[in-house]
């Protein structure tokens, strides 16, 4: 009960929104993160068994070649996830905290007014 009442109450300081929205913007990099491993592991999977389904009655194609590019595909395709998500996220929170400051400024010259 304490540990909820103590959450309460920073949620309503502004310290402790500032943290709220730290905690906002790490959760959305760990999800971001974890699609773009989820999607690597899955791409490097369906790649590799795709390789060696349509590969088998060929002469001259390595195991090594398969998982060699199969896991340089599945490097690739977890990057570009990453990167776009993360932009993602910088994106929102910027926009955010331009908001905060903006709504924070107009109350500001509304007092004085």
């Amino acid at each position: 009960m304490d540990q909820i009442m103590s959450t309460i109450i920073l949620a309503q300081r502004p310290e402790g929104d500032m943290e709220n929205d730290n905690r906002r913007k790490l959760e959305c990099v760990s999800r971001g993160w974890l699609q773009g491993l989820a999607t690597g592991s899955i791409t490097f999977a369906t790649m590799y068994l795709g390789q060696r389904f349509f590969t088998k009655r060929m002469k001259g194609v390595k195991w090594s070649t398969m998982v060699g590019s199969s896991a340089m595909f599945a490097a690739v395709a977890t990057y570009l996830i990453i990167d776009a998500k993360t932009k993602e996220c910088e994106k929102l929170f910027k926009s955010k905290q331009t908001t905060a400051n903006a709504s924070s400024s107009d109350k500001a010259t509304q007092a004085t007014v």
